[in-house]
């Protein structure tokens, strides 16, 4: 696979990464998650590639396997990875709390 060609696969992947997520921008995402705007544009539009380190942190947030941004292998569905199993942070205090209180 030509280096293009994984540039592209990798951004249509972080793309549906980000919009499975439930985030309608690129620009929403950013400022959820405190990215820098230009530079996450740059890998959602192809004109950046992906390091390994950036697709973990992207994985992490989008819950997606990073081999999958990165490669195309690997559960590509949020919910088939292990990081949707989780709940979204700052929500898992709540959980326990209320599980506590028996609501």
């Amino acid at each position: 696979m030509t280096y293009a060609a994984r540039m592209t696969g990798e951004s249509e992947r972080l793309r549906q990464a980000r919009k499975a997520a439930g985030f309608a921008t690129a620009a929403d995402a950013a400022a959820r998650f405190g990215w820098n705007y230009p530079t996450y544009a740059g890998h959602e539009n192809g004109q950046r590639g992906l390091k390994t380190d950036v697709a973990k942190a992207y994985a992490k947030a989008f819950r997606v396997e990073s081999s999958w941004l990165l490669f195309g292998t690997g559960p590509s569905e949020p919910a088939l990875t292990m990081h949707a199993m989780a709940p979204p942070p700052g929500l898992a205090g709540l959980a326990a709390r209320l599980e506590e209180d028996g609501e």
